[in-house]
């Protein structure tokens, strides 16, 4: 009888030992806290700002102009530039997963024509008040604000998201509004004291809206828990006009290009969501 009560009570032991060790299995990290991931940011929103260069558009090297009051012609060589100016814009990306995510931008482009314009040809003896040749000068004077204001949607790729410097790169595309024309072209001359405008090329499209793509490669450097800054270099690709060849009545061949307009920005990002990472 001590034999057979023993054995009992040795089987409940192993029985209980068993039991516990099953628990602890379920129960137990996989491994020490030491080893969790960190936290992952999912959404935050960027302000930006820097600078957009500029670039040629278009040059007309022999604009014939009428000499008012004759049927003889002056030329002019005319030619247009957009200005450096100032870029900012804001940006909300979304990171669906550790590397991938997706954005909505909206950026300005404070932009401005430069134009310059010589005579070619002048016939000052048909016309001592040099009417053309006034005009020419203040085509020279004249700079325009040609603004832009772009909204895009982007996918981002970015790498070591939880390093001290996250590359990343954005691929976007979208549709940019201008607030002036690039093809039309005006001056001005004094007459018998009287300041009159000349239109030297009409925009007859009245088109202010464009397609656009862009590509942008930046560094994201964390601050704090919370905050990032980050630096950019964008290549905007926009849909323009130039004009091909000499006006006719103010009528001037144009064409539809794609220009493309770089810019360097730096940024300040505010993380709104954050994804923990998992736990072992």
């Amino acid at each position: 009888m001590p034999t057979t009560m023993a054995t009992g009570r040795t089987g409940c032991r192993r029985a209980g030992a068993a039991a516990a060790a099953l628990l602890i299995a379920t129960t137990a990290p996989a491994a020490p806290l030491a080893a969790q991931e960190g936290a992952q940011p999912r959404l935050f929103f960027t302000i930006n700002a820097g600078v957009v260069f500029g670039g040629d558009l278009w040059t007309v090297d022999r604009q014939p102009v009428a000499i008012i009051g004759t049927a003889a012609f002056d030329t002019m060589r005319i030619s247009r530039q957009l200005t450096p100016g100032l870029a900012v814009g804001l940006t909300a990306t979304l990171y669906t997963s550790k590397h991938l995510g997706f954005s909505f931008e909206a950026e300005y482009l404070g932009q401005s024509t430069d134009d310059a314009c010589r005579m070619e040809s002048e016939n000052a003896e048909l016309d001592p008040q040099r009417r053309n040749f006034q005009t020419c000068q203040s085509i020279n004077q004249i700079e325009r604000s040609v603004a832009t204001t772009g909204f895009y949607l982007g996918a981002n790729y970015r790498l070591a998201p939880r390093g001290a410097f996250s590359p990343y790169l954005r691929l976007q595309g979208g549709v940019s509004i201008r607030n002036s024309s690039v093809v039309e072209t005006f001056g001005a001359f004094v007459t018998d004291g009287e300041r009159q405008e000349r239109v030297i090329i009409l925009d007859r499209s009245g088109t202010r809206i464009a397609p656009t793509a862009g590509i942008v490669l930046g560094v994201a450097i964390p601050l704090s828990p919370s905050y990032m800054a980050s630096f950019e270099v964008r290549d905007h690709l926009i849909q323009m006009q130039r004009v091909t060849g000499p006006a006719v009545v103010g009528i001037a061949p144009t064409e539809n290009f794609y220009m493309h307009t770089f810019a360097v920005t730096f940024g300040f990002s505010i993380m709104l969501e954050k994804k923990r990472g998992r736990r072992y």
